[in-house]
Order: C-alpha cells, then structure tokens, then sequence
C-alpha cells in the first residue's frame, strides 16, 4: 500500500504542476463601439421633439475602466458626401441637444447611454417636410491609450427627416365623441 502511494503521489504532483488556466485565451483586449453605428434617419414631427439613444458598448476581457465622449465631427460630412455622391450640411447646433457626452466605464459596466433630442419646431425653420438636407457626424473617442475604438464601429450619422404633425387626425375623433353625447 505504501508503494502505490510512493508511484501515485508524483504522479499526482505532475499533474497539478502541469495545468494552465486557459481562461483567458482567445479573449480579446477591451474596445470600445456604439451599437447603432452607420447611417440613421429620425423621423421628427415639426411640432414635436424626437428621441435618438446612442449606446457606447465596452467589450473584452473586461478588467479595465474606460473613458470616452461622443463628439460632433464635422470632417464626417465631407467624407459622406464625397464617398456617396450626396450634399449634406453638417445640422445646425440649435436643432438638438445631446444630454451626455462623456463616459465613464468601470471594469465591471459594460455600457452606457446618451439620448440626442431633435427639436421639430426649429428644425422646420432649416428644412422641409420630407427632406434630407442635413446630417449630424457623431464619433466615439477613447480618453485611455490602452483602450481603442472599434474601426467600423467608431460613428453613427444621424439624417433628421421632418414629418408633418398629425393635428387633422384630431378634429374627427372630436366629431364623433360630441356626437355620442348628444
């Protein structure tokens, strides 16, 4: 008995000394990206405001904090217009807000939000019903040097579209509720 546990015992040692914790392999460093990156249209009533949720998303192994802002870049415009053909005008800064425009990351949050609110009503004093006249560039930038932006998935351009408002669809409703009463 005392020999098999002299033949066991350094086999058991050499096992235990010869595990690697694979855990972290094929994991990647962290990045960062906004989740709705490319070209969007936010339809705008001209008498109303519209919401636009932009998502910052952190991924990767996740053992780092990270900093970072959204910004309005104005170089985008011409680089659309040149790669696709188009006129955009870069959106005057009196048509939206942005509520947040830094982040900040801990190891252990994985994303963060910023909602961009376009104003209908002067909005229409820039552009018609219908008309895609302007475009907001916005670019996430990393404030950490280990942390990068994903490449593809660094911007998004917001195209405002101006709908008309919906007020003729009230004066039936009010018709047909008097009628009832009387």
């Amino acid at each position: 008995m005392k020999h098999r546990l002299l033949y066991i015992l350094p086999i058991i040692l050499l096992s235990i000394s010869s595990c690697e914790d694979n855990r972290l392999e094929g994991m990647v460093p962290d990045t960062l990206y906004i989740v709705q990156a490319g070209v969007e249209d936010v339809f705008v009533n001209k008498k109303d405001y519209a919401d636009f949720t932009i998502s910052v998303y952190k991924s990767g192994i996740g053992d780092v904090s990270a900093s970072a802002q959204i910004v309005v870049d104005s170089e985008m415009v011409d680089k659309y217009n040149a790669q696709n053909g188009t006129s955009f005008e870069l959106l005057p800064d009196v048509c939206y807000t942005i509520s947040k425009t830094n982040f900040e990351l801990s190891p252990s949050t994985v994303y963060r939000n910023s909602t961009i609110t376009f104003d209908g009503t002067i909005l229409s004093k820039y552009q018609s019903v219908g008309v895609k006249k302007y475009i907001l560039p916005i670019k996430l930038v990393s404030n950490n040097d280990g942390i990068e932006v994903q490449e593809k998935r660094d911007a998004v351009l917001l195209i405002p579209v101006l709908e008309s408002s919906n007020e003729t669809y009230l004066f039936p409703i009010i018709i047909t509720f008097t009628i009832f009463l009387c």
